[in-house]
């Protein structure tokens, strides 16, 4: 370190300082989830799509690469909320849902851990395995002794601010951390289901962490990911038809412009809206009209609320086959075009879709 201001050790440059060292490495994870970014969504434009082949090379190639290294490094919290907004970025690309749908999204439908768990579940597996000397470097676990008597380790102090989010520090970690960290995430994701008015027709995932069955490239797909997270782009969400109704908040419609009599959502849109009966008892799903399946739906299951009923329809439905997920994404497509249809019609010129 006399003879050069930096090194190369590892696949990771050395600096002169911990501090430099750490920035550095920072610096370059947010580099390496750009270019993948950017290079995955060249691909979509360049190539037949296919979802699951996309999410591995998220999973698979370019998150390995991006975290190599940071179990041993101090790694702060921009860095990894920048590399989350990488993450979500990928994530509404591949839905097909908008850029204002909840960030909840990102594990709840494509089903990818995030940035902060696989952070600490790397440095929690590398801080155990320091404290085993049968499985690990006896010369790393001696390293990780002199950092605890240091007055202040950056390494020891940058995992006590990354665990305080979960009521750990790093004296506290045991077999049983990542669990319950991942534990806590879980809980969260639950409770936003239940209190973020945009997740209400949302289903719970049997499985954390696996993508949900219907999402492939496909514009029946993306039509139930964007009724699922509720941003179907009915105007309840942005500002751009704000001039078409008279109801409006903020420049969002917030009642529905055919009606006025219910809310301006997808709930209302699938089951509620009258001036919709006459598309729902034309829309064909196989042999079926799209209002002869939602009373099936409901004779069968006897849902408590619209709101049930749409998330029903959506799959909480047990047992739904791919070609009943295509048939109901196509009914939806052909819903929201009635909708503008009809919208366009009552206002007295046309209203394209954004």
């Amino acid at each position: 370190m006399r003879q050069v201001s930096e090194y190369e050790y590892l696949g990771i440059v050395q600096k002169i300082t911990l501090v430099k060292t750490m920035n550095a490495k920072c610096a370059t994870m947010v580099t390496k989830a750009n270019s993948f970014l950017g290079s995955i969504l060249k691909l979509r434009n360049t190539m037949p799509d296919q979802v699951d082949s996309y999410r591995a090379m998220w999973e698979n190639i370019a998150l390995p690469s991006i975290l190599y290294g940071c179990d041993a490094l101090p790694i702060d919290e921009l860095t990894i909320y920048k590399l989350e907004l990488a993450q979500r970025h990928i994530a509404r690309s591949l839905l097909g849902v908008p850029k204002s749908s909840l960030n909840e999204i990102t594990q709840l439908e494509m089903g990818f851990k995030p940035i902060i768990l696989l952070v600490l579940q790397s440095k929690i597996k590398f801080y155990l395995k320091t404290q085993d000397q049968t499985k690990g470097c006896i010369a790393t676990s001696k390293c990780m002794d002199m950092l605890k008597t240091l007055r202040k380790s950056e390494y020891l102090c940058n995992l006590d601010i990354l665990l305080k989010e979960f009521g750990l520090t790093y004296l506290m970690i045991d077999d049983t951390s990542v669990a319950k960290i991942e534990g806590i995430i879980i809980s969260r994701l639950l409770t936003s289901l239940s209190d973020r008015s945009s997740l209400k027709i949302l289903p719970a995932p049997t499985k954390f962490w696996r993508m949900s069955v219907h999402v492939e490239e496909g514009a029946w797909s993306k039509a139930l990911s964007q009724f699922r997270c509720m941003n179907a782009g009915l105007g309840n969400r942005d500002i751009i038809y704000k001039d078409y109704a008279v109801y409006v908040e903020d420049g969002r419609i917030v009642n529905c412009p055919l009606c006025t009599l219910g809310d301006n959502d997808e709930v209302h849109l699938l089951t509620g809206c009258p001036n919709m009966s006459k598309y729902r008892r034309s829309i064909k799903l196989g042999g079926k009209t799209l209002r002869e399946v939602l009373y099936e739906i409901s004779r069968k299951y006897n849902p408590p609320s619209k709101q049930a009923l749409a998330r029903l329809f959506v799959g909480q439905q047990a047992g739904l086959t791919r070609v009943v997920y295509i048939r109901r994404g196509h009914a939806l497509i052909e819903l929201v075009d009635a909708f503008f249809n009809a919208w366009s019609t009552k206002f007295g010129s046309r209203i394209e879709r954004s």
